[in-house]
């Protein structure tokens, strides 16, 4: 069943790529400047220090999968949100019907 499930999911996000679907409803995305530098290195500095192995319970595999996981996360949420506030408010457009 769940086989069955993935395969109608697959069939359905083929359709919707195909077809750019997502553009046709949404438009085309406004053009931002990236700033890879400052996202790597907001990453980098949050996940390092939290992924230290010298907190207790380190030489445990699940746990520090666990850490690891969770400081990867958080770089990458900070590291976002670092970029989306360099570059001042977003405005938004709701889809034309």
């Amino acid at each position: 069943m769940h086989v069955l499930g993935g395969a109608g999911l697959l069939a359905i996000a083929v359709q919707i790529g195909r077809r750019r679907l997502l553009r046709q409803y949404y438009g085309e995305l406004p053009s931002r400047r990236t700033r890879p530098v400052l996202f790597w290195g907001v990453a980098g500095g949050v996940t390092l220090p939290a992924a230290t192995p010298f907190l207790p319970a380190a030489s445990l595999a699940h746990t520090t999968g666990v850490r690891l996981l969770c400081a990867v996360g958080a770089g990458l949420l900070v590291a976002s949100l670092a970029v989306a506030a360099s570059r001042g408010p977003l405005v938004t457009r709701l889809p034309q019907r």
